[in-house]
């Protein structure tokens, strides 16, 4: 297995959501952090055109971080989700043989409702005496009713949050390769320009979930 098979294999294990408490989201991330650590290059190289914002930057000892919506790459940092599993999943889940074990899960509101959050916090209960007042009948057709819009829904929700990850993801990107004649070409002005080379082996990966800040805008 290469390097980077190994590194699909990792993410594709990490399991976590925003209720995830911070002890176990830094556990599940732990193996994806040595796995970077270990595998950082002696050399990663940040090709630049001589202007003057690039010396300046040069200077100051920073680097640019452009959005990914910004890329060249259509596809870069691109959200991707198998709608036709996440579909069939839930048809399975409203199928007829299923549907009443749906429905008796959800006449336990305070097991689901104990684990998420809610900004308002009467919600919950408005949300438990709606459940408590729910008969089979009501539930089978308000199922029936979603179920033929969901793939309308799916295709809303993920396409916002697609476009909102790549308009708030911020990346600079660098290379392994000091001689790469395509680099030269397309980001040092057709080789007339510069390149940086930086070392970032031993320097600790920042776990921003552990900062306090929660409003900063500088991840």
């Amino acid at each position: 297995m290469n390097y980077r098979d190994e590194f699909k294999k990792i993410i594709e294990n990490i399991k976590v959501s925003r209720m995830t408490p911070p002890e176990k989201f830094n556990a599940e991330m732990q193996p994806l952090i040595h796995f970077i650590q270990n595998n950082i290059p002696a050399a990663l190289y940040r090709f630049r055109e001589c202007t003057e914002i690039n010396i300046d930057a040069f200077n100051k000892d920073e680097i640019w971080l452009s959005k990914a919506s910004k890329f060249n790459d259509p596809h870069d940092s691109l959200l991707f989700f198998d709608k036709s599993a996440i579909l069939n999943q839930a048809q399975q889940m409203f199928s007829p043989e299923n549907w009443k074990v749906m429905f008796e899960a959800l006449k336990q509101p305070k097991s689901i409702l104990s684990q998420l959050s809610f900004q308002n916090h009467d919600m919950p209960i408005v949300i438990e005496d709606r459940l408590n007042t729910l008969d089979e009948q009501s539930f089978f057709n308000i199922a029936q009713q979603v179920m033929p819009n969901l793939d309308i829904f799916l295709d809303s929700c993920f396409g916002s949050l697609k476009n909102e990850i790549r308009n708030q993801i911020k990346m600079s990107c660098l290379s392994e390769n000091i001689n790469s004649p395509l680099m030269w070409a397309h980001y040092a002005d057709n080789h007339t320009g510069f390149a940086i080379g930086y070392d970032f082996r031993g320097n600790e990966i920042s776990q921003c979930y552990n900062c306090r800040n929660r409003s900063c805008n500088s991840i």
